[in-house]
């Protein structure tokens, strides 16, 4: 896999991103260009809650997503599992945040610093067809809040958006669905579990669609929250996946191409509260999607457009966290009264 690794750090004395290792301008994206990929399991999985071990998440990092003829992708383990007392979180996060001062990572402001990689994955003639992105930084807030189904939806950009006709979009399957296909409602291996159709467009170049099967977990130690397109409606008549190019007319109007089917598309976040500093939750996220080579013409836009879309996400979901935290604390408070 070809590994390229951009840590997007916030000077402390004058508030100014640069990306390493990536071109030295970067245009602002519109925020109708926001890339939620990596936000939309958390869109799909909230309020959703399996129990026990999750057999999702097992999934995605032991066997992996399907991104080719017999190629499989796996996910990292979570970088903070479960049971970790404070020296051995610490650590884990410095390595993470290296070679900048672990401090300096876990401050309290939106402005922190992140971290992300995208890796390029090559199929069998070295030609990219897929990518895998990780996120890790750490915002202050409750974890109840974290549970909260308008909040995760922000972050998933669900609710922020642009007016238009080609938004991103996570609705449920209705029972009715469901059962047409034989499917129960909490119908999976397990029986837990959630079932939604997905419109994601990306870059105004092209737009997928299908099914997500999500999972959300929530311990004593964190939440985590899996999906991955569900290969069961590869070939639905109401919702397959697939996706689609987007055509531009000689007006700048955009209109939607040919279908063509879709597979390989999982990830799964997790959200760790630290033993210190007081507040402080460490997130993580890891996906890995198939990027057909006809979607961009062979050119690497993640590298030049992803970095400061996931910059500017991670900021406005610190500020929203933070808030949401208080007023949490504020009804829990009014309640005991």
């Amino acid at each position: 896999m070809t590994d390229s690794i951009s840590a997007i750090r916030s000077s402390a004395k004058r508030n100014r991103p640069c990306v390493a290792f990536l071109p030295a301008v970067i245009a602002k994206p519109r925020p109708r260009r926001w890339l939620l990929i990596a936000w939309l399991v958390i869109a799909a999985c909230a309020g959703h809650v399996a129990s026990g071990k999750d057999p999702l998440l097992a999934e995605l990092t032991e066997r992996g997503v399907p991104v080719g003829a017999g190629l499989f992708v796996k996910l990292p383990a979570p970088t903070l599992p479960d049971g970790l007392d404070a020296a051995a979180q610490n650590a884990a996060i410095a390595d993470v945040a290296a070679p900048s001062p672990p401090d300096d990572f876990l401050r309290n402001s939106a402005v922190a610093p992140l971290v992300l990689r995208i890796r390029s994955v090559p199929g069998t003639s070295a030609e990219r067809v897929a990518q895998r992105v990780s996120v890790w930084f750490v915002a202050y807030g409750s974890l109840p809040a974290l549970r909260d189904e308008k909040l995760v939806q922000q972050l998933a950009g669900a609710v922020k958006q642009e007016g238009g006709k080609f938004r991103p979009t996570v609705r449920p399957l209705a029972d009715d669905a469901l059962r047409s296909r034989g499917l129960w409602p909490t119908a999976t291996p397990a029986r837990d579990g959630w079932l939604g159709s997905v419109r994601l467009p990306l870059l105004e170049r092209v737009q997928v669609s299908g099914v997500l099967y999500g999972v959300q977990v929530a311990t004593a130690d964190s939440i985590v929250w899996s999906g991955k397109l569900d290969a069961r409606f590869a070939n639905d008549r109401e919702f397959p996946n697939q996706w689609q190019p987007f055509l531009r007319s000689e007006l700048g109007e955009l209109s939607l191409g040919p279908p063509r089917p879709y597979s390989g598309f999982g990830g799964y976040i997790k959200a760790t509260p630290l033993q210190e500093p007081a507040g402080a939750i460490f997130l993580e996220c890891h996906v890995i999607f198939r990027e057909p080579a006809e979607w961009f013409g062979g050119a690497n836009l993640l590298r030049s457009k992803l970095p400061i879309v996931i910059q500017e996400n991670v900021r406005s979901f610190r500020r929203k966290l933070t808030a949401a935290s208080r007023q949490s604390s504020t009804k829990r408070t009014e309640a005991a009264r």
